[in-house]
């Protein structure tokens, strides 16, 4: 599968990327592959999670949450970009992109944490 590719019947892209640093229980910075080498780190807002304020006791567990299911989901350890990240337009905030996040096995990053109850 190409780096990025746009669904036929869709505006939407498709990213392989790579998590860098957990920032709360609903937000990450990624690394996003956008093709031809070109690489850029952006932030990351998990679809359907809206997360406990992250000072909290609940939003330090809810960010320690979504930092284990990177750990758990990295299937293949040589696989240098081993996650989907499919953005979407916020349709509360407006300007702002939330994205799903899948691993090369088609696991759900936001389906995980919601029946884990991160919400």
């Amino acid at each position: 599968m190409p780096p990025h590719e746009a669904p036929r019947d869709s505006w939407r892209w498709r990213f392989r990327a790579r998590p860098g640093r957990i920032i709360d229980g609903d937000r990450f910075l990624a690394q996003l592959n956008l093709g031809f080498g070109a690489h850029i780190e952006h932030l990351i807002h998990i679809t359907g999670i809206p997360a406990p304020a992250p000072h909290t006791t609940e939003g330090m567990e809810a960010r320690t949450r979504v930092i284990q299911w990177f750990d758990r989901h990295r299937h293949d350890a040589g696989m240098l970009w081993p996650f989907r990240i499919e953005p979407f337009k916020d349709q509360l905030e407006p300007g702002r992109y939330v994205a799903s996040v899948v691993c090369s096995e088609g696991h759900s990053l936001s389906e995980a944490l919601g029946q884990q109850g991160a919400v």
